[in-house]
């Protein structure tokens, strides 16, 4: 009997140990991320480039120019200004827990100014533009939805994603070229199942293809 008394007080000091371990872990885990909202800049612009690993994007009216961060501290985009030019370019994704947010970078823009160019870029994102004075804008998701709203653009837009869905309303081109692999296409009332073209060759065209989703025109 007594050769077991060490054995069994070994197993019950690795037993105590486990449990202080996953006591640790499950406290360290529960711990809550810390997120921010933070004003990038307030200067003003008319050239925007955006590249965003998984912050959603939303542009808007408001009363004067501004760039504002929701999201992680960890995963806050990096900016750079160079006269009208701003680059807003998040490199680290933020990865979702439980009921936590994703991040979201948005970009007010007074009513009665207009913005020259727009790039964005996203990896797993939503693009939502509302009431933009724009004259000519790039905009490609691979995974996320891009909706254009009551806009106004003079030389175009061109629109890309992968397997998210492409909408369009309240905003007037001079010519379409659509596309889509795997999806449907509606423009107003007319519907087909791969492409619509139509005035491709005029200066206000609206380029949009999307992979595997829909393509909304209203």
């Amino acid at each position: 009997m007594k050769k077991f008394i060490p054995r069994i007080l070994t197993f019950l000091g690795m037993l105590v140990v486990l449990v202080l371990i996953g006591g640790c872990s499950k406290s360290t885990s529960s711990k809550p991320t810390k997120e921010v909202t933070k004003t990038l800049t307030s200067k003003v612009f008319t050239d925007l480039k955006i590249i965003s690993q998984n912050a959603d994007i939303i542009i808007q009216p408001g009363k004067n120019y501004k760039i504002t961060y929701y999201g992680k501290n960890t995963t806050m985009p990096l900016i750079k200004q160079k006269k009208d030019q701003v680059t807003v370019n998040q490199v680290k994704a933020q990865h979702a827990l439980g009921l936590m947010r994703l991040p979201k970078i948005t970009i007010t823009i007074p009513k009665k100014s207009k913005l020259i160019k727009l790039r964005v870029k996203t990896s797993d994102a939503d693009v939502r533009i509302n009431n933009l004075n724009l004259k000519r804008g790039i905009i490609s998701s691979d995974d996320g939805d891009i909706i254009i709203s009551d806009s106004k653009l003079t030389d175009g837009m061109n629109l890309r994603s992968t397997t998210g869905n492409i909408k369009v309303k309240g905003t007037k081109f001079t010519g379409y070229k659509l596309t889509t692999s795997d999806g449907q296409i509606q423009v107003k009332d007319h519907a087909t199942s791969s492409s619509y073209l139509k005035n491709a060759k005029s200066k206000n065209v609206l380029v949009a293809k999307s992979g595997s989703k829909e393509i909304w025109i209203k």
